[in-house]
């Protein structure tokens, strides 16, 4: 195995560690699908890809949203 192959399969497992699907979001962030949507309508979430039963996004973006919520909770 080459030095491109192990990156490429590194790569991989980060991206895969860092990909959430609708219903993980909405266990971390307390809320329900819909709720999900209007974030996205409102583009304070935008999903990496959408398919058919679900929408992917970014663990970090993920995470950021769920801080301010809680911060705007708190206040």
């Amino acid at each position: 195995m080459n030095h491109n192959s192990n990156e490429t399969y590194v790569a991989r497992d980060i991206v895969g560690e860092n990909i959430l699907f609708t219903a993980e979001v909405s266990d971390l962030l307390q809320c329900n699908v819909m709720e999900i949507s209007n974030y996205v309508k409102e583009k304070v979430l935008i999903p990496i890809k959408r398919t058919s039963n679900a929408m992917l996004f970014f663990k970090p973006d993920v995470l950021k949203l769920k801080t301010r919520l809680e911060n705007k909770k708190y206040k």
